[in-house]
């Protein structure tokens, strides 16, 4: 079983990943992260796994098309990276 932490932000990340129309935007999905991130509840690292984790497994979203899911992650990895520079001046 998955602390609350983890299974909040894979359900954010799932969420955002499956919204139509863009219903949940990247921002929203990455504001909420960044809070969790900044209270220390988890570390970029871990949120980083969590998106792993979710891109590898077949079983997670196989309805949405894996080039797709690819390009979306990859969105949320680059606003995280900004965030770890900042983190870093």
């Amino acid at each position: 079983m998955f602390p609350p932490t983890v299974r909040l932000v894979r359900g954010y990340i799932i969420d955002y990943l499956s919204s139509l129309e863009g219903s949940i935007n990247l921002e929203w999905v990455f504001n909420s992260i960044k809070g969790i991130i900044v209270s220390k509840q988890l570390t970029l690292d871990e949120v980083l796994k969590i998106i792993d984790n979710i891109e590898h497994d077949p079983l997670c979203l196989p309805y949405l098309p894996k080039i797709e899911k690819i390009r979306r992650l990859r969105k949320l990895r680059r606003l995280l990276a900004d965030l770890a520079n900042i983190e870093e001046k």
